[in-house]
């Protein structure tokens, strides 16, 4: 820290100017701590909303130098094979072995990867920082990529991260150890990746997650789209247990009697909360993202999901009751860029029309874990 010089000129010397000068200096400092303040009572408020653990608040430099704090990024991990198409060379892996695959790496490294299920949507997240940047909002999506992979395919990854003109700066390549441990160390609010395995111990880390399904993907919108399941995905799966144990009279019958009872929250909450933060940065009829709940449920149980949605403050712009319906053609006409839910035939029939994800949580998955 640099020290700061003590004056002896006696006071009445000291001109009229340099109080001015103290007096401003002291309103930056004054200012500097309202602002200061004010973004600790917001992050305050973004925790007494949430259940789950928030990252510690990433900072940045002002011109001047000086620290300055802000809120969290929206910080979504992806496996660089879910970002990237790298199954022809996994099959080098596993026919030739470690030796053989690192070499192909590096005599490859300057050959760019096609694009993986993830990438269209790390591409409109990028698009939704620049539409961010131009009304003066502070707020973005970061994108990192945390993979088994090696630090040789991470030149790879970059070198085609920076040919498509995707702005990623952060990684962790762990070289076959499960890269979850890192997701949480980046602040993730959602994990995509290819592997169960990750994907499950992730979720069960408390980090949300999904694995990516290879999916069909259809013409899109120009915004961000994504649609999430209701029950084990954005609410917990007391209801779903519920649903198991009594049959659907049962589930709506106890929806009915909790109606005005908030649902607890489920693993992607973190993320739906962070989109709805996103989002209210726009003007409604302008915002480049678009939010749909998908779910199972019909209308005997709408109204405790309504109200459970209106007492976390998070504006959703489609619920899609399907009673028990195919999701896919709904997803398709939605033009999701990504759709996650915890029952795996449902992330199947939607991965026919959009990109999707199985969320490994909840009383669906119990048998599986």
């Amino acid at each position: 820290m640099k020290s700061v010089a003590i004056s002896n000129t006696p006071i009445e010397q000291i001109q009229p100017s340099s109080f001015k000068n103290t007096e401003s200096a002291l309103e930056k400092i004054s200012t500097t701590n309202e602002t200061h303040h004010a973004l600790i009572n917001q992050q305050n408020q973004m925790r007494s909303a949430n259940d789950h653990e928030f990252s510690p608040l990433p900072y940045s430099l002002d011109q001047r130098g000086a620290i300055v704090p802000r809120l969290d990024n929206t910080v979504v991990a992806v496996s660089s094979g879910a970002i990237f198409d790298f199954s022809n060379d996994h099959k080098i892996a596993i026919e030739h072995g470690s030796e053989a695959y690192d070499k192909y790496q590096i005599e490859h490294e300057d050959d760019i990867l096609e694009k993986g299920e993830a990438f269209n949507l790390c591409e409109k997240m990028f698009a939704v920082n620049e539409q961010l940047k131009a009304i003066g909002s502070d707020l973005r999506f970061d994108v990192v990529i945390t993979s088994k992979n090696t630090p040789d395919a991470c030149m790879r990854a970059l070198k085609s991260a920076e040919h498509y003109n995707l702005p990623i700066n952060r990684t962790a390549f762990t070289n076959g150890a499960s890269p979850y441990q890192y997701t949480k160390a980046f602040g993730t609010s959602l994990f995509l990746t290819t592997n169960a395995q990750d994907a499950k111990e992730a979720v069960n880390e408390g980090v949300p997650a999904a694995q990516i399904l290879p999916s069909n993907q259809k013409e899109q919108s120009s915004q961000l789209r994504v649609a999430l399941d209701g029950d084990a995905v954005v609410f917990g799966d007391s209801s779903e247990k519920i649903s198991f144990e009594k049959g659907l009279e049962g589930f709506y019958q106890h929806e009915q009697q909790n109606k005005n009872t908030p649902i607890e929250k489920g693993p992607l909450f973190p993320f739906l909360y962070r989109l709805s933060l996103l989002k209210k940065e726009f003007p409604k009829e302008k915002c480049p993202i678009r939010i749909a709940i998908t779910t199972a449920r019909a209308a005997p149980a709408a109204e405790r999901l309504i109200k459970t949605l209106r007492n976390w403050g998070i504006e959703i712009d489609e619920l899609h009751l399907l009673g028990g319906m195919n999701k896919g053609p709904f997803l398709e006409a939605f033009q999701a860029d990504i759709f996650l839910d915890d029952n795996i035939k449902n992330a199947q029939q939607g991965s026919a029309h959009v990109v999707s994800g199985h969320v490994h949580f909840g009383i669906n998955n119990q048998s599986k874990a």
